[in-house]
């Protein structure tokens, strides 16, 4: 309970209203798993999602994994987290982020 407490509160100071839920599953010992459900309104809310999802990373040196699903998704549901994973993560899009340094 305390997990999600402070990413949940960590996140509405970052991102008021984005995240809906944060849900940290009894599977990953209630602190290495975190399920973070938000709720995207524009194209730009991939980024916040994923910047939920670091900020998640960062409050618990613990946490090993953390997943981000839209709003229609359940996140207290394995079954319904697991399909979201497999019928809409896309690893090769994320292969095509051009991620240069500048020197």
């Amino acid at each position: 309970m305390p997990t999600e407490a402070a990413v949940m509160r960590m996140c509405e100071d970052e991102y008021p209203g984005f995240v809906l839920q944060t849900y940290a599953r009894s599977s990953g010992g209630g602190k290495f798993l975190q399920i973070i459900q938000v709720k995207k309104t524009s194209e730009f809310d991939d980024g916040r999602a994923r910047q939920a999802g670091v900020l998640a990373l960062g409050i618990y040196t613990e946490l090993k994994d953390v997943v981000v699903v839209d709003e229609d998704v359940d996140p207290f549901d394995t079954e319904d987290v697991l399909w979201a994973m497999t019928a809409r993560f896309q690893p090769d899009a994320l292969a095509r982020v051009n991620i240069s340094r500048s020197p």
